[in-house]
This record gives C-alpha cells, structure tokens and sequence, in this order.
C-alpha cells in the first residue's frame, strides 16, 4: 500500500468537490472570533505577564483585531482547544503547583457569549504541554513535557471532564544533557480514523506511536509505529496532511521539517525528507514553535523563533516540500500561528513583543502580506479560531 501511494498524486486523494465547496462557504466570513491563551507567571524560558485567555475579533476585510471581552483567569494557557460541537474551550495551565502539588492544571470553560470557567482539575503532571480531543469527542488526551507522561480524561456530557482514564509515564532520554535528560512530549494527535495516536517527544528524539481504543478510552504502545528522529532534533509537533495519507513534524532544536508517509492498514511512518526551516545563510539561534498547513493541502507552514520568521513551504504532488521563503514575524519569538477557517489570515502570537500579528494568505501561491495590523496582548503563547 505504501508502495503505491509514493507514486500517485496525492491531491488526487482529495474529494474535490466537498474540498472546493468547504472552502467557498467560508470565503463570506466578515469577522472571526478568535481566544488567545497567555503565560500569566514567570517561567524559565518566559516572563509571563499576561491576565489569562482573551478573546478578540477579526475583521476578514482589513486584517485589524479588537478585543471582545475582558481576559478570564487561566494561569499559563499556552495551549487551547475546542470540544467538536464549539460548546466548550479546554486549556492547559503550564505551571508546577497546582493545589499545593507538584502539579499541572487543566481549565474548562463553557463559551457562549463570553468564556465562563466550568471546571479546574490536575494535568495528572508537572508542565502540561499540549491538549487535543480524539475524532470521537469523548476524550481528552494531555501531553505533560515536564513530567514526561500523558493523561487521557472522558469528556462528560456537560463538557466538564472526569477522572483521568488513564496515564502512562514515558522513558528514555536523548543526547543533548540540558533539553534530553528525559522523555518531554510535546505533542499527541490522533489519526483521522482515530485508530492511533501519535506522540512527539522532544527528550528522546522520536514519535511514538500507540493504538487507540476509542471506545474505552486507552492507548497501547506498539514499537512497530515509532519513528526514530536524528539525534539533538528534538520533534515538538505533529500534524497530518488534509488527506490523511502524509504526516509533518517540526523539530525544535534542530530547525528543521520532517515529511512522513502513513500507511493507512498499519499506521507504520516512514521517513520521506527533513528539510531546515531557516534560510542556508542563516547564522541565527533559533529553535522551532509552531507547524500548520492550509485546508487544501498545498501550503505548510512553521515559526522560528530567534530568527523570528514565519518559513513557508509548497507541497508537492508526492508530499514533499520545497522551501518558498521567510517572512518576518514583526515581532520578537513567534510561539504560535494559526490559520483562519477560511485560510484567508495567518495570525502570528509574537511572545515576547506582546502582540498579535495578522498577515492575509494568498490561497494560489501561499504567499504571506502583512496587514499592517497588530494588537496588544502581553506574552501570548497560542491562538484558536472559535469555530
């Protein structure tokens, strides 16, 4: 099976038709409301000065943002989430005490008109990294880079979540003695058919890759899905292509883009190209944040943070990228982009000049213009369009 996806076009996996429509009907959106969670504590890497999770508009003619509500109270929202329905926001608290403990902590909160906190419970872990809801919406997996370990929680019917269902606690280490001293996940992300999950572990340079059962809420390692990353790369995030058939990761410490196949039947990834993510004359220190790609497949994305750049790459009828170019951040550390539903904005959370940034997306050649729009918003870590 693998064989024969590295030759077909890969586009051509697509449902055109549905794609092409999806896209049009969210050419008409005016305005986008979009949550911005932030660092409200000093931490090592972050002098975290924000109020909580902010909400602000979008105007889909100028670029320019406002703000909607005041902030509500969330320590160290740096990673958000959605529930499937939109009906609830889920945020992960980046901090080492909760209740006295040492501890991570997960917020819920009920949207509707403004955001209104439903629940606050242990991350089962120290330093909770990354949040995200399996295809069935029934639960909640959480990555805690700290403590190197991951939770996954039901979602009850009221969107408040339950106990932890359960929590498995990672090994290893890698070759770099500051960042690899231990297993440090920094993503975990379902499949389409939520058959697997996948794991970035940046403290033992690999994606782990386990088998899920949906219906009881459980992950099973299975050697066979890990995929080996080079040494000192440090994989952060990982995300599919729209077709299901194509996987991406950043890595961190390395800067650089990986490719992956997936096949269909077994999960197993292999290894297609890594590519850097900073210019061949770059002599900056950087290390990767973020990684997207637009809803029609063509365009991928990646901040850098130190070169303070946002790479952008084609995709290629095989999955492979080519490099297209760097465009300036217009700000210091870019911890987070994120594309808009429609793909018409890519909004970049420049952490430590405070403020978010908003350029306007060509859709025919990925291109990024900037708006010359910005708003003020102290140390943000990460961005979600309310859907």
């Amino acid at each position: 099976m693998t064989d024969k996806l590295s030759r077909v076009n890969l586009f051509s996996l697509y449902p055109p038709n549905a794609l092409s429509d999806q896209l049009k009907s969210r050419k008409q959106m005016p305005t986008s409301i979009v949550y911005i969670g932030t660092y409200t504590r000093p931490l090592e890497h972050v002098d975290g000065c924000g109020e909580g999770i902010y909400t602000i508009q979008l105007d889909h003619k100028t670029g320019a943002m406002s703000a909607l509500n005041p902030p509500v109270a969330a320590p160290n929202s740096s990673y958000l989430c959605q529930s499937r329905n939109g009906e609830h926001l889920y945020a992960i608290g980046e901090v080492y005490d909760y209740a006295n403990r040492e501890d991570g902590c997960l917020n819920v909160f009920a949207t509707g008109d403004a955001l209104t906190q439903k629940q606050e419970c242990s991350s089962t872990g120290r330093g909770p990294a990354y949040i995200r809801i399996d295809q069935s919406g029934r639960w909640l997996m959480c990555a805690n880079y700290t403590e190197g370990n991951l939770a996954v929680y039901p979602i009850q019917k009221n969107g408040s979540l339950g106990r932890v269902n359960q929590s498995i606690q990672l090994n290893g280490s890698g070759s770099d003695t500051v960042r690899q001293d231990g297993p440090h996940p920094h993503s975990i992300v379902p499949s389409s058919d939520n058959r697997f999950v996948y794991v970035a572990d940046l403290g033992t340079d690999q994606i782990r890759g386990y088998h899920f059962d949906a219906a009881n809420g459980q992950l099973s390692h299975d050697d066979a899905l890990d995929l080996k990353a080079k040494p000192k790369s440090g994989p952060r995030h990982f995300i599919f292509h729209p077709n299901s058939a194509l996987a991406y990761y950043v890595q961190e410490l390395s800067s650089e883009v990986s490719v992956c196949r997936v096949d269909p039947l077994s999960g197993k990834l292999s290894h297609m190209q890594t590519l850097t993510t900073l210019p061949v004359d770059s002599s900056s220190i950087s290390h990767c944040s973020e990684i997207c790609i637009s809803r029609d497949g063509r365009h991928l994305y990646v901040a850098n943070r130190g070169h303070d750049s946002i790479a952008q790459f084609n995709v290629q009828p095989d999955g492979r990228l080519i490099t297209i170019g760097h465009t300036d951040c217009l700000g210091h550390i870019p911890r987070h982009i994120c594309l808009s539903l429609d793909d018409q904005y890519l909004l970049v959370a420049n952490q430590e000049s405070h403020q978010i940034v908003s350029f306007r997306r060509d859709a025919s050649t990925g291109n990024l213009h900037s708006t010359q729009q910005a708003i003020n918003i102290p140390t943000p870590g990460y961005i979600e369009f309310k859907h």
